[in-house]
């Protein structure tokens, strides 16, 4: 499964939480940089369980 997100980086939170296999995210439309950086580092953790 995908997700493709936009606008509220907290949906791409979840979706890493609950397993989604493959995320994209619009950097330009997610919000602040800090936003991004809150996804990439979630997804970095999830990689590695």
């Amino acid at each position: 499964m995908i997700a493709d997100i936009h606008f509220d980086y907290r949906l791409a939170l979840l979706a890493i939480e609950n397993g989604i296999d493959k995320l994209r995210i619009n950097p330009g439309n997610i919000g602040s940089d800090e936003n991004v950086k809150k996804v990439v580092e979630a997804a970095k953790e999830k990689i590695f369980l």
